[in-house]
């Protein structure tokens, strides 16, 4: 579940990327992408749930910090909800 959640994550925002009208949206899929890649790295390794759990709160850092303004975005973010409570699933 874990796994595969972040990986439908991953391929949205690839997606989102790879549609958006807004130029300067790009480069912050590309940030996201790579530090989205290390999470199902981390989860298909299976490494410590506390890894998952601090690179999640990283990540959603991230997204704080992020201004996406193509509606692209809406369905890699909502698909993060999802990966984020899978991550907090797995550490409890």
């Amino acid at each position: 579940m874990l796994t595969q959640a972040l990986a439908d994550y991953v391929v949205a925002l690839e997606h989102a990327a790879s549609v958006t009208k807004r130029a300067e949206d790009r480069p912050i899929y590309k940030s996201l992408l790579a530090d989205a890649a290390v999470l199902l790295a981390r989860a298909a390794k299976g490494e410590a749930p506390s890894l998952l759990q601090d690179g999640a709160t990283a990540h959603e850092r991230l997204w704080g910090q992020s201004w996406l303004v193509d509606p692209a975005y809406e369905k890699p973010s909502s698909l993060w909800r999802v990966a984020y409570e899978a991550i907090a699933g797995h550490v409890i």
